[in-house]
């Protein structure tokens, strides 16, 4: 008898948690998802996700896979649903091909980074609160210039276990108005913290901490120089993770259900 391989797509609100690892002394969403699902398969089952997120971070769609003999229970994802807490929400569980790997199959990653530029309640813990941005116009053509980036060392996270900081980054643009930024970044893969280190350089030249030379020089000395600047967790939701057509058993999931439909 041999097990099959199921990819589960998944929402939380990161708050709570230290990130997506299971960890001794704090709770991960790991070791809540591993708990939940040995509840209800009576056995102990090993989850490996797509990669880690940091204390605070949000997914709104998170991806990891599990190994099981034989086929599930009936509307598994609503009776995990049910034992989990209302900050992680299970979308879909679907069959994949016995090699598919959540992390090492995925084609890209993207993200993006919240800032709110008024002051709002209901924005608490999912965007980061900046009010003075005077040179903001500044900032979508620096972020373009990691388009033609490929050493990423200098927003490595000192001592963060990357075997290899080439990253290949495929789109880097901001959404800009009176009230709100929006910055979305995809990628093939990201280093540990990456994507906040990238965040805060940009907005430092945005409120004028930094200059655009700074910028370039940062990029053109990678890794010897060191960005030394990261933004706040809160503000930063992992959107979509991409795998190929091939991996999934049919029928194939629907997209839609993939994704958790409100922020946070």
């Amino acid at each position: 008898m041999f097990s099959r391989r199921y990819f589960i797509w998944f929402a939380y609100h990161g708050t709570r948690y230290h990130g997506w690892q299971a960890q001794k002394n704090a709770i991960g969403i790991q070791q809540l998802l591993q708990n939940a699902m040995a509840t209800l398969l009576r056995e102990s089952v090993a989850i490996t996700g797509q990669g880690r997120t940091d204390t605070g971070v949000h997914a709104r769609q998170m991806v990891a896979h599990f190994d099981f003999m034989s086929e599930l229970p009936i509307d598994l994802a609503g009776k995990l649903n049910q034992l989990l807490p209302t900050d992680i929400r299970i979308n879909q569980i679907h069959e994949v091909a016995p090699d598919a790997h959540a992390r090492y199959s995925a084609l890209n990653r993207l993200y993006r980074y919240y800032i709110h530029r008024t002051p709002d309640p209901f924005l608490v813990d999912r965007s980061w609160y900046l009010q003075s941005l005077p040179k903001v116009e500044l900032i979508p053509d620096a972020a373009k210039m990691l388009l033609q980036q490929s050493d990423f060392g200098c927003f490595a996270k000192t001592h963060g276990g990357n075997h290899t900081n080439l990253c290949t980054v495929t789109r880097a643009d901001w959404v800009i108005d009176t009230h709100q930024l929006i910055f979305t970044i995809q990628a093939n893969r990201f280093l540990r913290q990456m994507v906040r280190a990238v965040v805060g350089g940009l907005l430092a030249i945005a409120q004028g901490k930094k200059t655009v030379e700074w910028w370039t020089r940062l990029l053109q000395d990678s890794p010897e120089r060191k960005c030394g600047l990261a933004a706040p967790p809160y503000g930063l939701f992992l959107e979509e993770v991409a795998y190929p057509n091939t991996i999934y058993l049919n029928p194939s999931p629907d997209p839609l259900s993939l994704t958790a439909k409100t922020h946070g």
